[in-house]
């Protein structure tokens, strides 16, 4: 049980899907008893077994259909018939599946097994600048399924966060290059930490610091669901019109893409507090796909 926990913890840390397979239930004779387990994620088994062969292929085969449709759970019961067919040459073969998620497969042991399965997308928050707005943004998203990462240049800041378990924080490490700011942490490139499919908030102490960043993300070759970066609606349009002059190609990019700025949802209030809930509200009906009145000129 312990390292079937582990290999949850280390599947979720590399913000990769998978699946909890359990067996519910199952009659004498099977190859597995009520309460085995086994993780699958998108490449096949991670952890754990349901008990092998036939069954726990067809088992780790659901779990990957899953992934693929986005299906967060199902329930499957399956009979296992022990008469194999004579004219097969192969020790066990798998019959179509019938109604109400059952499904017949040959293997010599026989029995009925039950198998709950539940899939599990942890997704990515990446909130740069750890100020008031980005702190309470943390406190607010904790417990809606979010893996935290707080990114700052400043390692004080990032210190407050030391006992905090509901984010994982990272010094950023800027560095000028041919008229471009790239960013490090530690020494890899910050575009290994950004994943495809994930939020990102853009809250940092100096409006330089957040259109450097914004041009960085916008410059990858990657898609996210979220993009949000504080600042007035003067200071944005600022922004907008340096990127027609700088880069025609971001900024087509910016104006195609999930950015939103200024961010939030128009929710009143002006305090850090209010803000980062404005900020969270908006996440989150980006995530359900719903139309509320925000506060971006962008999108």
């Amino acid at each position: 049980m312990q390292n079937i926990l582990s290999s949850i913890e280390d599947v979720f840390n590399e913000n990769a899907p998978c699946v909890f397979v359990e067996v519910i239930s199952s009659t004498s004779g099977t190859p597995c008893k009520a309460g085995f387990k086994m993780i699958v994620n998108e490449k096949g088994r991670v952890e754990g077994s349901v008990g092998g062969g036939v069954l726990e292929q067809t088992c780790i085969d659901i779990a990957k259909r899953m992934i693929l449709q986005n299906e967060k759970t199902s329930l499957h019961t399956f009979n296992l018939k022990n008469d194999i067919p004579i004219s097969t040459e192969k020790e066990v073969i798998e019959e179509k599946s019938t109604n109400n998620q059952q499904t017949t497969l040959y293997a010599a042991c026989g029995g009925q097994v039950t198998i709950f399965f539940e899939f599990h997308d942890l997704l990515t928050l990446s909130i740069f600048g750890g100020g008031h707005i980005g702190e309470n943004l943390v406190d607010i998203v904790k417990d809606l399924g979010y893996k935290i990462q707080l990114f700052d240049v400043r390692e004080d800041i990032l210190s407050h966060f030391a006992t905090n378990n509901d984010v994982k924080t990272f010094i950023l490490r800027p560095e000028n290059k041919e008229n471009e700011t790239l960013f490090f942490v530690e020494n890899s490139a910050l575009s290994e930490f950004l994943k495809n499919d994930s939020y990102i908030v853009i809250t940092t102490h100096g409006h330089t610091y957040d259109f450097s960043i914004a041009k960085y993300i916008l410059n990858l070759d990657k898609k996210f669901k979220y993009i949000g970066m504080v600042g007035s609606k003067n200071k944005v349009k600022g922004f907008l019109e340096s990127l027609k002059t700088e880069s025609t190609e971001i900024y087509d990019k910016i104006l195609s893409s999930n950015f939103y700025s200024p961010i939030g949802l128009d929710i009143g209030g002006v305090s850090a507090r209010e803000i980062a809930l404005s900020i969270a509200a908006q996440i989150q009906s980006v995530r359900y796909g719903k139309s509320n009145k925000d506060l971006s000129i962008i999108n």
